[in-house]
């Protein structure tokens, strides 16, 4: 990764060490989210307190959660948007011991049930497929 951009990453364990035992059996998950460098850098603002609601939503079901500042996409494409993607590509290339699953969360997107799991969504909505993938439209989202 280019050293122009910022990538932050935290994990915690909630129960100790038998606690981390059990999360290491179970695949890693990563939440990423991609934010403008100047939003996060003006104090609090709605971007700051979103990324850590979302932070303390991730660590607390044991995740990785990273926040990527770096614009990844072409200067050529339409938004900032598609930089999600590429992080999340980014964050799969690191292996499956490292994330072996990925969940883009947009900057500007607040996680309120904090008890439901991504793993309750993928139960209810995946039937086995290997993506879901969802849109900011009226007739999208989980």
């Amino acid at each position: 990764m280019a050293s122009s951009g910022t990538v932050r990453s935290q994990t915690r364990g909630t129960n100790g060490l038998a606690d981390q035992q059990t999360r290491r059996a179970l695949p890693t998950v990563c939440v990423v989210s991609s934010y403008t460098p100047n939003l996060l850098a003006r104090g609090e603002t709605w971007a700051t307190l979103a990324a850590t609601n979302n932070a303390n939503w991730a660590l607390g079901h044991g995740y990785k959660y990273s926040i990527f500042t770096r614009f990844f996409a072409n200067r050529s494409e339409v938004t900032q948007g598609y930089s999600l993607l590429r992080a999340a590509l980014f964050m799969l290339e690191q292996g499956e011991e490292e994330c072996a699953y990925v969940f883009g969360l947009d900057g500007d997107a607040v996680v309120n049930a904090h008890s439901q799991s991504l793993e309750s969504i993928i139960r209810k909505y995946m039937h086995g497929a290997d993506i879901l993938l969802t849109c900011n439209s009226p007739y999208g989202g989980v």
